[in-house]
């Protein structure tokens, strides 16, 4: 890198105790530090064909090679973050989550414990980690070869190509998106003139190299220039109008490297630093086992906006439910159509979805799995007594075959991803599979007997009521095995298990338990831009009495309201009485309509189509009339 510049980390997380815990479990108490390791000058950093600087410089001990932090944030573009609390440290890179403590050998990844050959130590104010950890954790080909002078450390990173370059002007930030084929290993420095200048790795042969143009109109960005090396690397220069302050992180499917330029910060004023309810409020007006409210928050950067429903889910002719935006998971609508399409009285946007619009976390509807919990995030769960739950679950599926046993199923309806999957189809993902090589296709009828085995990848059609179960890996074995004609027993459930469940809804991540701010965005793995960013934002929250809120937050509005971060959010959800919230999809989504008009304001100035709403029926006006399946 270039010895002038001002080198910057990514932005950090907070580690949860949760998560910490587990750590704690796999160990022991924290030894004393063993004695400081030597420095080795001698030791040089390579990326592939570019030698990088490693501030400060790896050290070698018994022939272990540790490496700073840095090494991870500034040189591979990952994260590192310490939670005083736990005496946890959480490293990120890519899709990956590792939490470590310093003189301990065991170590979390992704939700899982391993143990490593040597101790991640703390030198001072620095964090030093084995390059064996790295490697193994982040799937990295990292390597160490001595040398008479010292030694070389050699990482060859992924290999990809810069898809698009995008850019949006909001009014705290200027936001540029680097669109990635895949997520790679890049790195980043602030110039002494407040640009950013961002590497990416070599473009593989065969790729063309395309330079992208990009217009810019924000008071803090002038330019976004495109330089493409000699040995095939990428280098993407933000030039900026001075010196700011930037955040760097990536966000995966689709894979893309986010570079905000954040606006100047304002003298500072006596606006308290936790939201504040006014006294003076918009009337409550109850009506039909629901009311709605507008609020103004202030906050530590302005006042914010935003809009209440409350919903007796006990009262006559009142139900709250998901609904997709069309029959089949790969389709987007605005949440006003959804909810006029089906009669709806009120509706918010709903849970994070994927490009094509197929739902990421758990959706049920009237009983019918659509999607699975991910990664323990949170979700709101609508019981048939209609009580509202909302907590963090896991995916608890499974298929039993008679004289092969019980295999666990790790999705519903979603794309294969490598490994032994074991993944379940039905018709809303459409109506038959496509056929993917080296996959095991079993079709089950509606009555749950066994009507084809399909061995060689070829497309299967899934029977109406019923479903494919297709397999890869271990589990294509597996399911080969399976006889047409012989009955399966199917189980969907979560953990922990939710009894009489009719609908929910993932999202996350939780905000509120039990009546105190409990913010899990480290825990449920969720990124930078979620996890740190002030936005506009969309709630759910369940409150002492058991009547379900729907909050959403407008911000990037000119007209003045900034958004909330999701520490500000859990403090304004339970002054507005919540006991129980979690956070649902945000930014360009959050969308509250109410009688078919939309109360806030969406920050893209137009409603954004989504893959899933969630809807009320009653109220004034509204016909009750139950929605069928979704429909």
């Amino acid at each position: 890198m270039h010895g002038s510049s001002k080198r910057r980390s990514l932005w950090p997380a907070v580690v949860g105790a949760t998560l910490a815990a587990m750590v704690t479990a796999a160990g022991v108490a924290d030894p004393e530090p063993e004695p400081t390791p030597s420095a080795s000058p001698g030791i040089t950093v390579r990326i592939g064909d570019r030698e990088v600087t490693c501030t400060p410089r790896p050290r070698l001990r018994d022939g272990h090679v540790l490496v700073p932090s840095s090494f991870l944030t500034d040189c591979l573009g990952g994260s590192a973050s310490y939670d005083d609390a736990t005496r946890t440290w959480s490293l990120t890179l890519s899709e990956h989550s590792l939490l470590i403590r310093t003189w301990q050998r065991h170590f979390v990844l992704d939700g899982d414990r391993g143990e490593a050959p040597w101790a991640p130590e703390l030198l001072g104010d620095t964090l030093f980690i084995p390059l064996w950890t790295l490697s193994h954790s982040f799937g990295l080909k990292a390597s160490f070869a001595e040398t008479p002078d010292g030694g070389v450390i050699t990482c060859k990173q992924l290999s990809g190509s810069l898809r698009h370059i995008r850019c949006g002007w909001y009014p705290d930030k200027t936001r540029v998106v680097l669109d990635l084929d895949v997520l790679v290993a890049y790195s980043w420095e602030q110039e002494d003139d407040g640009s950013v200048l961002v590497h990416l790795p070599p473009v593989p042969p065969g790729k063309p190299l395309k330079r992208r143009l990009v217009s810019i109109n924000s008071p803090w960005v002038q330019e976004v220039q495109q330089r493409s090396l000699p040995d095939r690397s990428v280098q993407v220069r933000i030039v900026t109008t001075g010196e700011v302050v930037p955040k760097v992180f990536t966000l995966g499917n689709p894979a893309r490297i986010v570079v905000d330029i954040e606006r100047p910060a304002p003298e500072p004023s006596e606006a308290p630093q936790q939201p504040v309810a006014p006294e003076q409020v918009v009337p409550t007006t109850p009506d039909g086992g629901m009311w709605a409210q507008e609020r103004q928050f202030a906050t530590a950067n302005g006042t914010v906006r935003l809009n209440v429903l409350y919903v007796d889910l006990r009262a006559p002719g009142v139900h709250v439910q998901p609904a997709l935006a069309a029959h089949t998971v790969a389709h987007k609508a605005r949440p006003s159509a959804i909810a006029r399409r089906d009669g709806a009285y009120a509706a918010v946007n709903g849970g994070f979805f994927a490009p094509r619009g197929e739902p990421l976390g758990m959706l049920v509807i009237n009983g019918e799995w659509i999607s699975h919990p991910i990664l323990g995030r949170a979700a709101l769960g609508i019981m048939q007594e209609k009580a509202a739950l909302i907590d963090n679950v896991h995916f608890d599926g499974s298929v039993g075959f008679p004289g092969i046993g019980t295999l666990r199923l790790t999705g519903i309806n979603a794309r294969h991803r490598e490994g032994a999957e074991l993944i379940l189809y039905n018709r809303r993902w459409a109506d038959y599979l496509q056929g993917t090589r080296g996959a095991t296709r079993v079709a089950i009828t509606d009555t749950g007997v066994i009507s084809r085995v399909a061995t060689d990848g070829t497309e299967v059609f899934i029977p109406p009521g019923g479903w494919v179960l297709s397999g890869t890996g271990a589990n294509a074995t597996r399911l080969a095995k399976a006889q047409p004609g012989t009955c399966v027993n199917l189980s969907l459930a979560t953990r922990p298990q939710w009894d009489g469940l009719l609908h929910a809804l993932g999202g996350g991540p939780r905000l509120v338990k039990d009546g105190q701010p409990y913010v899990t965005a480290v825990q449920e793995r969720f990124k930078g831009d979620v996890r740190t960013g002030r936005a506009p934002r969309t709630a759910a929250a369940v409150d002492a009495d058991g009547r379900l809120m729907l909050v959403t937050v407008d911000g990037r509005d000119a007209g003045g309201s900034g958004g909330m971060t999701l520490g500000e959010l859990a403090i304004a959800l339970i002054k507005l009485g919540a006991k129980d919230a979690m956070n649902l999809d945000g930014g360009s989504s959050s969308t509250f309509v109410i009688g078919s008009r939309v109360v806030n304001r969406p920050s893209s100035g137009f409603e954004r189509a989504v893959s899933n709403a969630l809807l009320v029926f009653g109220g004034p006006g509204a016909r009750t009339a139950a929605v069928a399946s979704g429909q």
